[in-house]
């Protein structure tokens, strides 16, 4: 690995909202990284993250100064939703379109998307991922056909109850290829264990698709434990099989990192990796001193 395909995800995008584009790129460049990875979340109520192009222009020029590319743009949304935004109603492929317009004023090379959000079991009667498949490939075709026709590779993850693991995503992902559309895969080094499917088995099946690459570690709770999912110090999630589930610093976890990167080496993938630890839950010392921890860790051992 080479320490300048690592970059900036987690907390990248709560600097520049709450400051700016600029104060997040110099804090970026102050832990080390010439690249980051921007997330923007599309859902009732949310605030957009550019209201316009014109902001989007603005964070560009801004990363730029400070010698910082966007290596990714990634949203968080329910494809599936009819009603997105703050104060207006939209759908969330024209919430997607928007996305990818600032996508590419910001230089990414992807407009990364999620497709369901949440890893918990729907409550009631809930449908099957067969069932949501239809839709979920018009959708996702409409958004990767408007993100293609400016030069654009929408990418996609093993995330979320439906399309996660390799039974899930290959349902979806599959169709999606076949349709000839540009797609590629984000590579998840977690998010399959919320299903129970092996991370090392999915990079093994997907590294030679990989694009872009998200960095993190997890580990159970084993314990009894009062669970505070709202919480800014400690963020638990429940995966499907019931336990509880939460980040933890890379190789302090349960994720084979060497299976996975031995996958992505054996694929000779070249591209970024981006540190996706939020460290909910390691937060008793600074941010900075956390990604320079995690950086330090994947510089020697890869």
């Amino acid at each position: 690995m080479n320490e300048k395909q690592l970059c900036m995800y987690a907390f990248f995008t709560d600097i520049l909202r709450r400051e700016s584009a600029c104060e997040a790129a110099r804090f970026a460049r102050e832990c080390g990284f010439e690249a980051a990875e921007i997330l923007e979340g599309i859902r009732p109520g949310a605030a957009p993250l550019f209201a316009d192009l014109f902001a989007a222009e603005q964070a560009a020029r801004q990363m730029s100064a400070h010698g910082v590319r966007c290596a990714c743009y990634s949203v968080s949304v329910n494809i599936l939703s009819n009603e997105t935004g703050q104060g207006y109603d939209v759908c969330a492929t024209d919430a997607l379109k928007h996305s990818a317009d600032c996508a590419r004023i910001l230089g990414s090379p992807f407009l990364h998307h999620t497709l369901t959000i949440g890893y918990e079991p729907p409550a009631g009667q809930s449908p099957t991922i067969e069932d949501l498949l239809p839709a979920l490939v018009e959708r996702a075709g409409e958004v990767a056909a408007y993100a293609n026709g400016m030069g654009l590779t929408v990418l996609y993850e093993p995330q979320g109850f439906y399309v996660n693991g390799l039974e899930g995503f290959s349902l979806f992902y599959e169709q999606m290829q076949a349709r000839g559309y540009d797609v590629g895969v984000c590579g998840d080094v977690g998010n399959s264990l919320y299903v129970g499917c092996d991370p090392a088995a999915f990079m093994q099946k997907y590294a030679a698709q990989v694009r872009h690459v998200h960095l993190k570690d997890l580990r159970f709770e084993d314990g009894d434990f009062h669970r505070a999912s709202t919480s800014a110090s400690r963020r638990w999630d429940v995966v499907r099989d019931g336990r509880c589930i939460t980040e933890t610093l890379l190789g302090q976890g349960m994720v084979d990192l060497d299976a996975c990167m031995h996958a992505l080496g054996q694929a000779d993938y070249q591209g970024s990796y981006a540190l996706e630890t939020f460290y909910w839950n390691t937060l008793s010392v600074s941010l900075k001193e956390n990604l320079l921890r995690d950086r330090a860790y994947l510089c020697s051992r890869f």
